[in-house]
């Protein structure tokens, strides 16, 4: 696991929308919390998960994916994934995958 490797996640309710909110790195070595995370936020009765980046200051291609794997669970549980906070060198990555075309951005 990487030294910088995400340091938290953590999940906040209110209202119709849970937040996921990490910090550090999101890579494969994260990827495990990040996934157990996202499955509990799915169980939750608020229709909208939000993962919230601003913290975030690296990106690499496995978390793209998981991002997208959590869009398509998302789905199937009949709720939306939004994103928010992304800034820098990670919002680039965002739309350099072209996922800002697929997740409503905040």
């Amino acid at each position: 696991m990487s030294i910088n490797a995400v340091s938290s996640v953590n999940v906040v309710s209110s209202g119709d929308k849970v937040t996921i909110i990490l910090n550090g790195r999101f890579e494969q070595a994260t990827s495990r919390s990040f996934r157990e995370t996202l499955l509990k936020a799915l169980k939750e009765p608020p229709t909208e998960v939000c993962i919230h980046l601003g913290a975030i200051d690296y990106i690499d291609s496995s978390a793209l994916g998981l991002l997208l794997m959590a869009r398509e669970m998302a789905e199937k549980s009949g709720k939306t994934v939004t994103l928010s906070g992304a800034t820098g060198m990670v919002r680039k990555a965002l739309e350099f995958a072209k996922l800002n075309t697929l997740f409503k951005m905040l």
